[in-house]
């Protein structure tokens, strides 16, 4: 080969060298935005979640409270249902009841 010949192969290598390296520059450059991209997607979906979960938390504790509350409010009536009851077999029953318990006394 003659020198002129090496010259132009050595330059068309150094060509190909130079765009190589601006590929692979522009390519890093590529994936780094990309991996931020994908970063901050990942930030916004996590703090996106993280409110969906206040969310569904705060609801649930407010559903839980307002069903504790009605079985309160149940208890407290079917007690004073069934205290009612007692009362009233006390009322018409309780000379009865009194000589019963007397009369248990006695025995023992």
């Amino acid at each position: 080969m003659d020198e002129s010949r090496v010259n132009q192969v050595i330059a068309s290598l150094s060509k190909i060298e130079k765009s190589a390296e601006g590929i692979k520059n522009d390519t890093e450059h590529k994936k780094n935005l990309y991996a931020k991209e994908i970063e901050d997607k990942i930030k916004v979906f996590d703090e996106e979640l993280e409110a969906e979960h206040r969310e569904n938390m705060k609801q649930l504790k407010e559903k839980l409270e307002k069903e504790k509350e009605e079985a309160m409010l149940k208890m407290r009536a079917d007690m004073a249902v069934e205290v009612g009851k007692l009362d009233e077999i006390y009322d018409k029953h309780h000379t009865e009841i009194a000589k019963k318990i007397f009369e248990q006394m006695l025995k023992e």
